[in-house]
């Protein structure tokens, strides 16, 4: 292994790696489901697998002049060998899922698409990850035919987000129960349905903000807010700045 950093995110089920004597023991919603060691030299890397378990995941490795060249100092500060392990957030399995399952886009602009997530999946890792057990315990991963079904539903939610979507409608549309829909949608994201349109109409906000001007009541109405003290409440607790510093960019 001749990286310098390795981040490994589990989506579904668990794996059981080892890099060297370092080890990561990375379950799916139970306890640490994402880690990161530091590798200053190379090292040799086993994956123990059990008979029957499989696991989708995430492997992102970072060399050392990467890290040198984004992080100066600081990206040689940790110890060779020296792991973290973290409960992912919402956002992190998100940018996992969009590496994944890039959404249509011309050729030309994918891989950069993919390297803008790989990027920001560092970041929220070098920023998010704290110190923590290391070692999981037996998964109830839902079944890849419905992860698979959960995570298309991202992509129709996107395309159809500037639209007054109930939970009854999109249930309809994925042919299944509300609750059902609901259920699998969290177990698969690790986010509610309503959590994740909300993310997409602020996203959306803040392309009409940053691109064409708009007003910050008429970006508010955009994303489903009646209040705009609301709307920019919640812009800044997901960009971290307000729609006014936004526009101040134009």
């Amino acid at each position: 292994m001749d990286d310098s950093l390795r981040i490994v995110l589990v989506l579904d089920g668990r794996i059981d790696v080892s890099y060297g004597r370092a080890a990561l023991n990375l379950v799916r919603g139970q306890g640490a489901d994402a880690g990161l060691v530091m590798l200053r030299e190379p090292e040799e890397c086993r994956r123990v697998v059990r008979g029957g378990e499989s696991s989708r995941r995430v492997s992102i490795g970072v060399s050392r002049q990467w890290l040198e060249q984004s992080l100066g100092e600081t990206a040689v500060i940790a110890p060779h060998l020296a792991t973290r392990c973290w409960s992912a957030s919402t956002r992190i399995r998100l940018l996992a899922e969009q590496l994944l399952s890039p959404p249509p886009m011309p050729r030309q602009l994918g891989s950069l698409y993919l390297e803008c997530r790989a990027i920001e999946l560092v970041i929220e890792a070098l920023s998010h990850g704290r110190a923590g057990d290391c070692h999981g315990t037996d998964p109830m991963p839902l079944p890849a035919a419905v992860h698979r079904r959960m995570v298309d539903l991202t992509h129709w939610l996107r395309r159809h987000a500037d639209q007054p979507l109930s939970i009854d409608q999109i249930a309809r549309h994925m042919n299944t129960t509300a609750t059902t829909l609901q259920r699998h949608f969290r177990q698969a994201l690790g986010i509610t349905v309503f959590d994740f349109l909300q993310h997409e109409r602020l996203r959306l906000a803040r392309h009409a903000l940053e691109s064409e001007g708009v007003s910050v009541t008429q970006a508010a109405a955009m994303a489903g807010y009646a209040n705009p003290g609301s709307f920019s409440t919640a812009f800044r607790r997901h960009f971290g700045l307000t729609p006014n510093q936004v526009r101040a960019r134009l």
